[in-house]
């Protein structure tokens, strides 16, 4: 229950600090544009296929010319449909992948107007090791993702339930990570804390996971799922000792 209650305190700051919007606007912003070429692309293409059909059916009798434009008009319909799904499937992840290049901003901009200043000025060989760990964390939990899914498929209820604690142990580390890295602990050093706090973790990881099960919740809570793993770091994990031996 811990855990959990650091997602809603990360929503709140969020949707009460305007300022923090236009993190989340950037990302959006590139979604819109890629998004904008997908259906130009989908419906360039569903033209051509209906243009095809209408030149093949040139040759049918005259009663049967309403035929053509039923195929022509499902072309269109189905690319649109297959726009749609690809939106809906692949829209969160795109914004997470975007937003990766905003949230580190974001949780400087809340943690330094309530903690103060950065104490730990990284170094451009610290920030380039961060982005390689992010890489990687998130290439790692694709692939346990995958592996996951797939056994579940096999053992519905176990595979399930390992999967969902698997999964939210993922990304519990993830979205602490940007508020790790601001305070100096490398990839490494936050797993060996987090593993003091670990119901904590799979609490606020677990909770993330289901969330994002909904589909699009994404676009509107996943600035305020990094927030709220600010507030966890630095209630929960920005302990000295742990920091100093992290």
């Amino acid at each position: 229950m811990k855990g959990m209650s650091y997602i809603g305190q990360g929503l709140r700051v969020f949707f009460h600090d305007k300022k923090s919007w236009r993190y989340a606007l950037f990302p959006l912003s590139l979604l819109f544009v890629v998004y904008l070429f997908l259906f130009w692309g989908m419906i360039g293409l569903s033209r051509y296929f209906a243009d095809k059909i209408s030149q093949a059916m040139t040759g049918l009798p005259g009663w049967l010319s309403w035929l053509g434009k039923i195929i022509s008009g499902l072309s269109y319909l189905t690319g649109t449909i297959a726009a749609l799904l690809i939106l809906a499937m692949t829209v969160c992840t795109l914004y997470e992948i975007f937003g990766g290049f905003f949230f580190d901003s974001l949780v400087d901009h809340y943690e330094t107007r309530k903690y103060g200043p950065r104490q730990t000025k990284l170094t451009w060989s610290a920030n380039l090791k961060y982005c390689f760990d992010s890489v990687l964390l998130g290439i790692q939990t694709g692939i346990v993702f995958c592996g996951l899914f797939f056994i579940s498929l096999f053992f519905p209820i176990f595979g399930q339930i390992v999967l969902v604690i698997c999964m939210g142990h993922f990304l519990g580390i993830s979205y602490i990570f940007c508020s790790a890295n601001r305070n100096g602990v490398t990839l490494a050093g936050l797993k060996k804390i987090a593993g003091k706090k670990t119901f904590v973790i799979l609490g606020f990881g677990i909770t993330c996971y289901l969330l994002l099960l909904i589909p699009f919740t994404a676009l509107i809570i996943l600035p305020g799922l990094v927030l709220g793993g600010s507030e966890l770091f630095n209630h929960e994990l920005k302990d000295k000792n742990y920091v100093q031996k992290s």
